[in-house]
């Protein structure tokens, strides 16, 4: 799957969009950013580390929806006679927290052609697999994927993070409450920040932002940067201008990981950040781009659906165009994102993007 298509229908690539040639054309110091980040990208992880990396991401991918109705059904949701998802869920005594993964996990079952729906009911697809045939072809491809972990260096203890029993996903689906003791153990473990973790794909992400970051620091004695991710809790915050020793028009540069596409209120957030930046002061953002069959069965999406629920649901990943699009709305000019399309790792799903607030 990738990411939200509807709010960026049209934007083209950012090589050739009229968006954004006059903004980079304009900036002194745009070949000093195509070339820090492109030195960078060509640094590339050993050919058999990218193939583990690939080998796991495909294996994953189409393990996820087997996973999910194997858990519909050990939840006793399937019903002969079609079902509605919310009258299901209420039968199978599921909390109304989780309406929205139940929802995604019915639209990934339905690309993968196991479900299908008809006159507003779900029915099981002609091709659904049979139980049994679900829990051995499971078997099968975790043992496929503890053979494909070289990528991260801490691959055995991160696989076995990400996944709980299925007795205590039950349990935790029906009575949220026990969230916090059927499923502590996972929950440091949401999918992106894990892969984004001692692995090979933080290794190449983090060289191209730190090439990034070294130049937004060049010529400049004292340089004023503000980091943002899933440790500093900052994500919930409506305004940068907010922020205590963060005055408007003051930062040379935010750095901004994994965290951007989990804010409620995106565009309040990009706007602060806009008012904190100097001018020629530079926004380098690191997220995912594609959303991930696999990071909706993982006993930390179930963990952050019980204990946030209603209060904060979960957000799609913004494609890479999607992203281009909300930076150019907010008056940010685009200086350059890696890996490139077609390269060797833009198959993983995760960008650098670096945009620059321009002189008024």
């Amino acid at each position: 799957m990738n990411g939200d298509k509807s709010a960026h229908q049209g934007v083209a690539n950012s090589q050739t969009d009229s968006h954004f040639s006059p903004a980079t054309a304009a900036s002194s110091k745009y070949e000093d950013w195509q070339r820090a980040g492109h030195q960078a990208a060509h640094r590339l992880p050993m050919p058999e580390m990218i193939a583990s990396l690939a080998a796991f991401q495909t294996e994953s991918e189409s393990m996820a929806p087997l996973m999910i109705w194997q858990l519909l059904h050990e939840l006793s949701f399937i019903s002969v006679e079609g079902w509605l998802i919310a009258d299901a869920r209420q039968r199978a005594g599921i909390a109304d927290c989780f309406q929205f993964m139940l929802e995604k996990w019915h639209d990934i079952l339905e690309e993968e052609g196991i479900v299908e729906q008809r006159d507003q009911r779900w029915f099981a697809g002609d091709c659904a697999p049979s139980l049994p045939s679900i829990e051995q072809r499971i078997d099968d491809a975790k043992i496929r994927l503890r053979r494909c972990l070289d990528w991260h260096v801490e691959g055995e203890a991160f696989l076995n993070t990400l996944f709980a029993d299925q007795h205590s996903l039950c349990a935790v689906m029906r009575y949220p409450e026990l969230a916090s003791s059927q499923l502590s153990p996972h929950e440091s473990c949401p999918l992106y920040p894990a892969m984004h973790q001692k692995s090979i794909l933080a290794d190449y992400l983090g060289q191209i932002t730190a090439s990034l970051l070294q130049t937004a620091m060049q010529g400049s004695d004292c340089p004023k940067v503000l980091e943002i991710n899933a440790n500093t809790d900052h994500g919930d915050l409506q305004s940068l201008r907010e922020w205590p020793g963060c005055p408007s028009s003051q930062l040379d540069a935010v750095l901004a990981t994994n965290v951007l596409h989990t804010t409620q209120g995106l565009e309040a957030m990009l706007q602060g950040i806009w008012h904190a930046l100097k001018p020629e002061g530079v926004l380098i953002v690191v997220e995912p781009t594609q959303d991930s069959s696999l990071r909706w069965i993982t006993a930390a999406a179930v963990l952050q659906q019980a204990t946030e629920g209603h209060n904060l649901p979960f957000t799609l990943s913004l494609s890479r165009e999607a992203w281009l699009q909300a930076f150019v709305h907010h008056g940010f000019c685009l200086m350059g994102d890696w890996p490139q399309p077609g390269t060797s790792l833009s198959f993983a799903g995760h960008q650098v993007f670096i945009v620059q607030k321009p002189v008024e």
